[in-house]
C-alpha cells in the first residue's frame, strides 16, 4: 500500500501542481509554442474555476502571463517567493 506507478508523461497528462509549481518557470516549456500538454487536471487548488479560466487564458487565447497571478499552492501570487 502506497506505491503508485504513473504510466503516462507528467508533462503531457499533467495536473496544476506540476504546471503552477514547475513548469511555467522551466524556460524550455514555458510558453504553449514551447509546450503544450495533452491533459491538465485542476484539482489539486482550492481556486479551481478560477485556475482554470487563466490556464486557457494562458493555451488557447495566449496571455502569456495569465499565470501569474496564482502562486505554486494556493491563493494568488502576492510576492516575487515561488
Amino acid at each position: 500500500a502506497g506505491v503508485s506507478l504513473r504510466v503516462m508523461h507528467q508533462l503531457c497528462w499533467m495536473n496544476t501542481k506540476v504546471l503552477f509549481k514547475y513548469m511555467r518557470y522551466d524556460p524550455a516549456l514555458n510558453t504553449p509554442q514551447r509546450h503544450l500538454p495533452v491533459s491538465i487536471h485542476i484539482n489539486y487548488h482550492p481556486e479551481k474555476e478560477q485556475r482554470m479560466r487563466s490556464v486557457i487564458q494562458f493555451y488557447f487565447e495566449g496571455k502569456l502571463d495569465a499565470l501569474d497571478v496564482w502562486n505554486g499552492g494556493e491563493g494568488r501570487n502576492s510576492s516575487s517567493c515561488r
